[in-house]
């Protein structure tokens, strides 16, 4: 008999907020560095003056993946002109 897989598709949003007065320069650098850290896989979305977010299609583990890879990528400081985000947790 033959039988029917079924797939279930778990959707998952991750949001990043920035510890900086961002300034246009802070906040390009950042998505940048959050773009590069996702690929071609989830959607990434600038939701508010210092609020990043991730629209991921189907999340399963990977959300706790991809936060460690943002939290390793954009943890540190970043300078641009007279602008500083905060360091990351520690």
């Amino acid at each position: 008999m033959p039988t029917i897989a079924h797939l279930i598709y778990i959707p998952g949003v991750l949001l990043v907020g920035i510890d900086a007065a961002p300034t246009d320069e802070v906040l390009r650098a950042v998505g940048q560095q959050l773009r590069a850290c996702v690929g071609d896989g989830p959607t990434v979305a600038r939701l508010g003056a210092d609020e990043f977010g991730f629209a991921v299609e189907d999340a399963g583990d990977e959300l706790d993946g991809l936060a460690d890879r943002i939290l390793g990528r954009v943890a540190t400081r970043v300078s641009i002109g007279a602008a500083t985000t905060a360091d990351g947790p520690g």
